[in-house]
């Protein structure tokens, strides 16, 4: 088995850990958008 991967499954990794990114992007944005519409509903409450 050859340690450098063909060309094909160098752009299929590449692929992959563009998608895996951003996934990780999408999951922190949603994470800040919750936080932030609980601080201002706890804010609103006082």
């Amino acid at each position: 088995m050859p340690l450098v991967p063909s060309p094909d499954r160098r752009g299929a990794a590449v692929l992959e850990a563009l998608y895996e990114a951003l996934l990780a992007l999408v999951c922190v944005a949603v994470v800040a958008f919750t936080w932030l519409a609980v601080s201002k509903l706890y804010e609103g409450q006082r």
